[in-house]
């Protein structure tokens, strides 16, 4: 009942119904499309939620939420770990228009992403580097809410009708009221590898911000900060974590660049590394480029559960004065092209070797932790591209 009454329009505040109305709707400012959007936001929150973002008995007081209050997520709300779709919430119900979604199309787009994402985006693996201790350790399940999935197709549908209501209104305007051209929606790009790429600094406004999830997940924290940084705690002891980035398909041919700050309270800083994860088939089949906390470089293959040093055994890390110290920001770079790998750091390569255990696969982020503390690492950027071979072999 006092959901429900929330939703009628109070005219005595401003024209709109206060569970939906955007910040500067409440203040008594003209809106525009994204204000709209904003209301969408709220739309699609309750359809995954039940309830609305902001509820109050009172109209003024609910109204005065979309100002002032935090932002929910979908998180909080259903006390589970869904953090593709608290980005897209985040962005969406984000308090400056500047800063949300600017079209429905790319807020379709930012919703498609989400039940794409590869399941399982933490994997937990006892590190069998050298200098940490073998053996496996269980790989926890990431907790999801089953009928979540079941809601995207009726949010989809919600968008699509919101934009032909849209473009039935008088032209669309941008934050200026300057008319902005409508642009048709595109579906995805057909086939079974990503032909695109991205490149993120993690600012607020960054929409593949929700490539990147967010929220704790057992001994694993990841979060977006202010001064845009992705940062990834890992309190896992003696254990090694996998992020996935969220990408709709697979890449095969790709140049992966992770900038990064590796730091442990650990009193061993050569058993804490970090590194770029590519060609990711499941938690027991990958491949990762990294770097340890003693500025040395390895280049490995996991395959069926068991890891192998792909220079051979006698070389598992190698020191290199390109390497910064743990605690300065290190610039990670792996080339993927047919069975050759590249691996850069700080713009210089440190090795250069063929593998074709794996033909494709997803992409992701590598922290390891000490035998005696955690891990944090703060990833300033991180770029995808993909590659087109070239038309001779290698020597």
């Amino acid at each position: 009942r006092m959901v429900q009454s929330n939703r009628l329009t109070q005219d005595s505040i401003a024209t709109g119904t206060p569970a939906y109305m955007s910040p500067e709707q409440v203040q008594g400012e003209g809106g525009d499309a994204r204000s709209d959007l904003y209301a969408l936001g709220c739309m699609l929150f309750e359809m995954l939620t039940g309830r609305p973002p902001y509820t109050d008995e009172g109209g003024l007081t609910l109204a005065l939420k979309h100002i002032n209050a935090p932002i929910p997520t979908i998180s909080e709300v259903l006390s589970t770990s869904e953090p593709g779709f608290d980005a897209l919430i985040l962005r969406a119900l984000a308090k400056a228009p500047d800063e949300r979604f600017q079209s429905a199309r790319d807020l379709k787009t930012a919703l498609h992403r989400v039940p794409n994402a590869v399941e399982d985006k933490t994997i937990i693996l006892a590190k069998t580097f050298a200098g940490a201790a073998s053996g496996d350790s269980p790989s926890p399940q990431q907790r999801r809410t089953p009928w979540l999935r079941w809601l995207i197709p009726a949010a989809l549908a919600l968008i699509v009708i919101s934009t032909l209501l849209l473009m039935q209104n008088t032209s669309a305007t941008n934050g200026d009221g300057v008319p902005t051209q409508q642009t048709q929606d595109e579906e995805p790009v057909s086939g079974t590898l990503s032909t695109t790429g991205f490149t993120t600094n993690f600012s607020v406004d960054d929409e593949d911000n929700g490539r990147f999830p967010i929220g704790t997940d057992g001994p694993v924290d990841r979060a977006l900060l202010p001064e845009g940084i992705y940062r990834i705690t890992n309190n896992q002891r003696d254990g090694a974590v996998t992020t996935l980035v969220n990408n709709e398909r697979p890449y095969e041919n790709v140049t992966i660049m992770l900038d990064g700050t590796l730091t442990t309270d650990g009193t061993n800083p050569a058993s804490a590394a970090f590194g770029i994860v590519f060609r990711y088939q499941d938690e027991d089949n990958y491949n990762v480029f990294a770097v340890d906390g003693a500025g040395r470089y390895s280049i490995w293959v996991r395959q069926t559960g068991d890891w192998r040093e792909l220079r051979g055994e006698t070389d598992n890390w190698t020191p290199d004065a390109v390497i910064a110290p743990i605690g300065e920001a290190n610039k990670l770079r792996v080339n993927v092209v047919g069975v050759r790998l590249v691996g850069y750091v700080n713009d210089q390569a440190v090795v250069q070797l063929d593998d074709d255990t794996f033909d494709t696969g997803a992409i992701g982020i590598y922290v390891a932790a000490p035998e005696d503390g955690s891990a944090v690492l703060d990833v300033a950027a991180f770029q995808v591209f993909p590659l087109v071979p070239a038309m001779t072999d290698h020597d």
